[in-house]
């Protein structure tokens, strides 16, 4: 599957410097956000959310669970206050903290 989405609560700089811990991937960034690359050919593409809130991190490539990897990541090293949640390529709502689905008009 491709296409997933994660949205987290955090300006794009800090949600880089997150994932730059993350052992598997390489992150790099460019003028307008940063890419996550894996050795399996998954890229995550972070940028600004605007006009919403926070960071969009688009995941795309062959892997069915680094998006879970990278979720689990942000969940883990961010602050429990701070909003985050996932979506699939069929915009359905898979994960959250600190928001619903009804919250997020899905």
């Amino acid at each position: 599957m491709s296409g997933w989405m994660i949205n987290i609560d955090l300006p794009l700089e800090i949600v880089q410097q997150i994932l730059e811990a993350l052992p598997e991937g390489q992150v790099k960034g460019f003028a307008e956000g940063f890419s996550v690359t894996f050795a399996d050919g998954v890229v995550a593409y972070g940028s600004d959310a605007e006009p919403d809130a926070g960071t969009d991190i688009v995941v795309k490539g062959p892997a069915a669970t680094r998006q879970w990897q990278l979720y689990r990541h942000l969940e883990s090293e961010s602050p429990n206050d701070v909003v985050l949640w996932m979506m699939n390529d069929g915009a359905v709502f898979v994960a959250g903290r600190g928001t619903t689905a009804a919250e997020l008009g899905l």
